[in-house]
């Protein structure tokens, strides 16, 4: 779980906005490359049982790597929402701290398996 007491845990907060920005982005040049090649590959009969079958398969693993994620991160979110009242002032700062890293890195974390996906197709496509 986030650590509210650590100074590179705020630098990941602050930081996450743009590297999902720079992720999403990349994510994006690497599919439009991925697709190009998967069409031209489709449109000249050079296309392969296996890369068609892959088309599907990868994506539904990324997604379900991301949703996990997802869940994961959710879930904790759920139980910071239940932190004792009676705590003190302490804890509830805890708690909504805690919570703030959470969220920030949330959509991080999710794009990462779309990311790391798509960045790999692109180069593995790319040695053809």
């Amino acid at each position: 779980m986030a650590n509210p007491y650590d100074p590179m845990a705020w630098i990941a907060f602050w930081s996450a906005p743009a590297r999902f920005a720079v992720m999403a982005g990349e994510a994006m040049l690497s599919a439009q490359s991925v697709i190009a090649t998967r069409m031209g590959a489709m449109a000249t009969g050079t296309s392969s049982a296996a890369e068609m079958t892959l088309m599907v398969s990868e994506k539904v693993k990324a997604f379900d790597q991301s949703a996990r994620v997802w869940n994961r991160d959710q879930a904790a979110l759920s139980r910071l929402s239940r932190h004792d009242p009676h705590g003190g002032i302490v804890t509830a700062w805890e708690a909504a701290a805690r919570a703030m890293l959470i969220g920030a890195s949330m959509p991080v974390q999710a794009m990462a398996p779309l990311h790391k996906a798509v960045t790999a197709n692109e180069k593995r496509l790319a040695k053809r």
